[in-house]
């Protein structure tokens, strides 16, 4: 019996050291909780807007806020300053604003201008300027008469006014051939080797234009061929990023043995993809059909005139439609840079309605943060210190905001009016 008593009395001592272990180790443990949170690194509150606009977003930020979540997680918090616990709101709901930052820093003011009309249809560039070759003949021929006068000197009128009334911006040059010599056999080499510019590609004057064309007399024989493959000199100091067109007017076929489908051909499939156009001046059947089929192969167009009023007329309507292909883009110009200009406007807009929704956003949930905290004393003292803090905060990413959207808007400004005077000045 003494034994059996014995042996539950051990049982009993066992099982009470076991228990006041347990209780111990509990303690030990909640000790070293309360240890390690009071150990912790100190937090730190972003003070600069730059140090704000750069910070990683709380665990519970956006979307991913949960009210359950972030109380379980102020269990692990003991008593804190107001600039600590201010800390912690930050690190569990703060707003990341780096996408907003780098969007502003990124957004592009720029509004983009074709360089210039694409007179050319089925050229896919649009040039940033226009260069005009015109090539005249200058054979013995054109001192034939058609109604209305001279050849020649109709030819000259109908030049120097298509000339004059080209962009102011366009650079025009002039180029004779069959100028020199006479139309007889003995200087026909002499009048096939005649070709020469005259008034070299710059922006038209009329003096020496005139100049130019006066100097011009009706002599010799027509090497029309050499004349197109010469054009390329004429266009290309001026070629780059231009529309390049070459007008030439003669009153027959080939006379020199060149070939001038193949001379238009090359010009117009090379770099610079001239357009060669051809007026036939009082030509006969079979010469149209081949100042026709130079024309195709050069990208342009032939027309056929018999009076110095379709000359006149023709001529006329080449410089409408190039007036013509300027006041188009101009008009879809002026459309477009204020559809570029709306559009920035709308995206801009959209950044800041979205910028303010996620500070708003953000400072709801540190409120309800701060409620939780506040009902659990985590604070020592507060005095509306937090309540200040977060004001704080609002009015830096305020400020930031709306000094980066009026900045913005002025570039757009800025550079809308400018692209507007490129258009004028390019016109």
């Amino acid at each position: 019996m003494l034994r059996k008593s014995k042996a539950i009395g051990i049982i009993l001592f066992c099982i009470i050291m076991v228990a006041c272990n347990s209780v111990s180790n509990e303690s030990a443990n909640l000790k070293d909780e309360k240890v390690s949170i009071e150990k912790q690194e100190p937090y730190n509150v972003p003070q600069t807007i730059e140090e704000i606009l750069a910070s990683k977003p709380g665990i519970y930020s956006g979307d991913k806020f949960d009210i359950n979540k972030i109380e379980k997680e102020l269990e692990k918090y003991s008593p804190m300053k107001p600039e600590e616990a201010f800390a912690l709101m930050l690190s569990l709901v703060a707003e990341d604003y780096r996408p907003f930052k780098k969007a502003f820093d990124a957004f592009d003011t720029e509004h983009q201008l074709t360089d210039g009309p694409d007179i050319a249809t089925g050229v896919d560039f649009t040039p940033e300027k226009l260069n005009v070759a015109i090539l005249l003949d200058a054979s013995g021929s054109m001192a034939t008469e058609v109604p209305g006068g001279v050849k020649m000197d109709l030819a000259k009128e109908a030049v120097q006014s298509f000339a004059s009334n080209l962009p102011e911006e366009a650079n025009v040059s002039l180029r004779v051939y069959g100028h020199k010599g006479s139309n007889s056999q003995q200087d026909k080499a002499v009048s096939c080797e005649s070709n020469e510019v005259i008034y070299e590609a710059d922006t038209y004057e009329d003096d020496r234009f005139q100049k130019a064309l006066d100097t011009v007399k009706p002599t010799g024989w027509t090497p029309i061929a050499a004349a197109i493959k010469s054009a390329r000199k004429d266009l290309d100091a001026k070629a780059e990023k231009a529309r390049n067109l070459v007008y030439v007017v003669s009153d027959g076929e080939e006379t020199c043995g060149g070939d001038p489908v193949k001379e238009a051909k090359a010009l117009n499939e090379s770099d610079i993809q001239a357009m060669v156009n051809i007026i036939g001046f009082d030509v006969d059947d079979k010469g149209q059909r081949e100042l026709k089929e130079v024309a195709e192969a050069g990208g342009g167009v032939y027309e056929t005139v018999n009076t110095k009023e379709e000359l006149q007329t023709f001529m006329e309507e080449e410089r409408e439609k190039i007036e013509m292909a300027w006041q188009v883009w101009k008009d879809e110009s002026y459309s477009s840079i204020g559809k570029q200009s709306s559009d920035k406007y709308e995206t801009l807009m959209d950044l800041e309605d979205d910028f303010y929704r996620t500070l708003s956003r953000e400072e709801d949930n540190i409120y309800k943060t701060y409620a939780i905290i506040a009902e659990r004393e985590l604070i020592f003292s507060d005095d509306n210190i937090i309540s200040d803090l977060i004001k704080e905060r609002r009015g830096k990413l305020k400020d930031y905001v709306d000094e980066f959207y009026k900045e913005i808007k002025k570039r757009i400004e800025e550079d809308k009016q400018n692209s507007i005077n490129e258009i004028e000045n390019k016109r």
